[in-house]
């Protein structure tokens, strides 16, 4: 009778071990990288991740995660942040409110393209692909 059932069972295959893994530890890293997180809904389309992360960056603000996504119904893109120090939570909260709308990625665009903006230096900027 316990041979009968060793057979039925049909054991996992190295591989499909490895994949269940893999799938049950990226989802508990997910977990973690957004246990404290702040939701900006309906944000400029426009911003991309890269911009999200320079915007973050030049405001101080130190984040783990960044992710968007679109609603299928709505059309309007949100935005999520993954923050690891749960204490900061409040005050980034208080310091994202007037980010990412077309306003201030009108305001964003207009210093990036500027001359002064790529030379300085001091904003963090480095160009590349520049010809010496």
């Amino acid at each position: 009778r316990e041979i009968l059932n060793e057979q039925q069972r049909n054991p996992l295959t190295i591989q499909e071990r490895k994949k269940i893994h893999n799938r049950s530890n990226t989802l508990k890293q997910r977990q973690r990288s957004y246990k404290h997180e702040i939701v900006q809904r309906d944000i400029d389309k426009r911003f991309t991740i890269a911009d999200i992360k320079n915007i973050l960056r030049q405001h101080s603000i130190k984040f783990c995660t960044i992710n968007t996504s679109v609603s299928p119904a709505t059309k309007k893109k949100s935005l999520y942040i993954g923050i690891k120090n749960k204490n900061l939570l409040s005050n980034y909260k208080e310091q994202t409110k007037q980010l990412f709308t077309t306003t201030h990625y009108k305001q964003y665009k207009h210093v990036f393209r500027s001359s002064n903006f790529k030379d300085d230096r001091r904003n963090g900027y480095q160009r590349r692909n520049q010809t010496s």
